[in-house]
C-alpha cells in the first residue's frame, strides 16, 4: 500500500511540474535547451546608417602656374605666356586633367608657383549610406566590415589667399564614391540605456567614373568616430554617430611627368539602427502572454507580447511600465 502511494506523489508531482513548464514556468529548475548556433549568431550585429558630410580639399601645386582663363581656373606650365599668344592648358585637374589649347587674353591673369606659394582650398557634399556587420566579442570589443555608398559633389574650389582668380568648375555634378573598410571597435562606457563605442575604419576606396582611375593612385582611407547607442530593446538600436576621414589620392597628368596630390578630410555625422539576433526564439503559442524569458517543454523562449524595437528587459515585463490609472485624464480622478 505504502508502495502505491508513493508513486502515485511522484506521478502527480512530475505531473504538476511538466504542466507548469507547458504554462511557461520552471519551477524544478530544469536547464533549458537553447541552440549554440542561436548563442553564436546572436554576438552579430547589422547596421544601417544614413548621414551628412562636409569634404574639404587641399591642394600644393608646386609645378605649375594658375591660369584664369575665360572664368575657368586652369592649371599651365606655360609662365611666360605673351597677349593673345597661344596657351597650353590643363582643365578638369581635379578628377580628369584634359590638354587644351587656349589664348592668354589681355583680361586672363597667370599666377606663376615661382613668385608665391600656391595652394588650392575646397569644398565638397557628401551623403553617405553605410551597411556593416560585426560581431560583439564579450560584450566591449568588436571586429567587422562593411560598405559605404556615398553621393559627392564639389561646391567649390579656388586660391585659398582669397585670390580673386576665380572657382574650379568641375565637369560633373554629382558622383558617387564607394568604399569597403574593416572595423574594430570598443565600448568604452554604458549608462543605462545608453552605450557609447570608439570605432576605427579602415580600408580602399573608388571615387566613381567622372574620376579617371588610370590616372589615379590611391591608398586607404581611415575613419576615426564615436558611435552613440540607444538601447530600445535586447536586440534593437538606434544610433549617433560623428566621424572624421582622412584620404588622399595623386592625379598624374597624360603625357607629362607632372602629378598633382589632392588631400581630403571629412567630418560626417550619421543616424542609424543596430539589430542582432535574438539568441531564444519567439514562443510559438499564440495565446501566451507572458512578457519575460520562460520555458515550454523544456525549451526556453522569449515572449511574443512586444515587439523588437520596443524596449524590454527580458526578466521582467514592460509593456505597462506605467498604471492606467496615472494616465491621462485618469490623473485628475486621484
Amino acid at each position: 500500500m505504502s508502495k502505491r502511494i508513493f508513486v502515485f506523489w511522484c506521478v502527480f508531482f512530475t505531473g504538476q511540474g511538466l504542466l507548469a513548464q507547458d504554462m511557461g514556468f520552471n519551477p524544478d529548475g530544469i536547464e533549458p535547451q537553447t541552440s549554440p548556433f542561436r548563442k553564436f549568431m546572436t554576438n552579430f550585429s547589422f547596421n544601417f546608417q544614413i548621414g551628412y558630410g562636409r569634404t574639404f580639399y587641399t591642394h600644393d601645386i608646386p609645378q605649375l602656374a594658375i591660369l584664369r582663363n575665360n572664368g575657368a581656373l586652369l592649371l599651365t606650365d606655360d609662365v611666360n605666356p605673351g597677349v593673345d599668344n597661344p596657351i597650353s592648358a590643363y582643365r578638369y585637374w581635379l578628377n580628369d586633367p584634359q590638354l587644351i589649347n587656349t589664348t592668354f587674353n589681355e583680361d586672363d591673369r597667370l599666377v606663376s608657383s615661382d613668385s608665391t606659394t600656391l595652394r588650392m582650398v575646397g569644398r565638397g557634399h557628401n551623403m553617405p549610406i553605410t551597411l556593416s556587420l560585426h560581431y560583439t566579442i564579450k560584450e566591449r570589443f568588436r571586429i567587422g566590415g562593411g560598405a559605404t555608398f556615398e553621393f559627392h559633389n564639389i561646391s567649390r574650389v579656388g586660391p585659398k589667399s582669397g585670390d580673386t582668380l576665380g572657382t574650379y568648375e568641375s565637369n560633373f555634378g554629382t558622383t558617387l564614391h564607394r568604399r569597403f573598410f574593416g572595423l574594430a571597435g570598443y565600448r568604452f562606457l554604458a549608462f543605462r540605456n545608453l552605450s557609447y563605442v570608439a570605432e576605427v575604419r579602415a580600408g580602399s576606396f573608388n571615387l566613381g567614373n567622372d574620376y579617371n582611375s588610370e590616372l589615379i593612385q590611391k591608398g586607404l582611407f581611415f575613419d576615426v568616430g564615436v558611435s552613440i547607442e540607444r538601447h530600445l530593446s535586447e536586440y534593437f538600436r538606434v544610433t549617433l554617430r560623428p566621424s572624421i576621414e582622412l584620404k588622399n589620392y595623386t592625379i598624374n597628368f597624360p603625357d607629362t611627368e607632372i602629378a598633382l596630390q589632392h588631400k581630403m578630410v571629412t567630418p560626417y555625422v550619421s543616424l542609424g539602427a543596430s539589430y542582432s539576433i535574438p539568441e531564444l526564439r519567439r514562443c510559438p503559442i499564440k495565446s501566451c502572454h507572458i512578457q519575460i524569458n520562460h520555458v515550454h517543454g523544456g525549451k526556453e523562449y522569449r515572449s511574443r507580447r512586444h515587439p523588437f524595437y520596443k524596449k524590454q528587459n527580458p526578466n521582467y515585463g514592460e509593456n505597462y511600465p506605467q498604471l492606467f490609472r496615472y494616465k491621462g485624464k485618469n490623473k485628475r480622478r486621484l
